[in-house]
């Protein structure tokens, strides 16, 4: 006689396995537990995910480093993105060195736009110069021959939506 799949004791142990991490997942997720104390509880460190970085506030806006030239006279260019997305190729897989510029980014600009909206920009120091390096960058690679630039922290809500520049910076002369 075969053994059905409710009466063989593999099968029953692995769906209260399952039954029970479901569970373990549900609780650590809520919304007054500490991550870190389900952490430090948990054996191997992984296997109750942390879905909590998706709330309580989700990313809701994209935040761009923009540029723009300066000539001699002081007339200025149009802004642009000093540091657009790359279109994904299948490479990307395996090699993607401008993920880690894109990943800075993603850190240093809302710290600047928040250090902006205080009216404080000494907390953003360093992420000001860092910001100033790659706008530089971005100027000699489209213009090298003007004199100077200026960039700016744009923050917008999805294509289309509002946009608000959060921080220009002064104008920069190009080394």
């Amino acid at each position: 006689m075969a053994m059905t799949a409710l009466r063989d004791p593999r099968a029953t142990v692995l769906v209260a396995l399952l039954a029970t991490w479901w569970v373990v997942m549900s609780a650590g997720n809520l919304p007054w537990v500490d991550p870190k104390q389900v952490r430090r509880h948990e054996r191997w460190g992984s296997v109750v995910p942390n879905w909590k970085f998706f709330t309580p506030n989700p990313i809701s806006y994209d935040d761009y480093l923009h540029v723009r030239t300066v000539a001699g006279d002081g007339s200025v260019g149009p802004w642009f993105d000093a540091a657009p997305v790359a279109s994904r190729t299948v490479r990307h897989v395996v090699w993607f060195p401008d993920r880690r510029r894109d990943r800075a980014l993603s850190n240093i600009l809302p710290a600047v736009g928040r250090a902006a909206t205080k009216g404080d920009m000494t907390p953003a120091a360093a992420e000001l110069r860092v910001l100033d390096g790659m706008a530089a960058h971005a100027v000699r690679d489209r213009s090298p021959h003007v004199p100077a630039y200026q960039f700016s922290v744009l923050r917008c809500r999805g294509e289309g939506g509002p946009q608000n520049r959060q921080y220009v910076s002064s104008v920069r002369p190009l080394r």
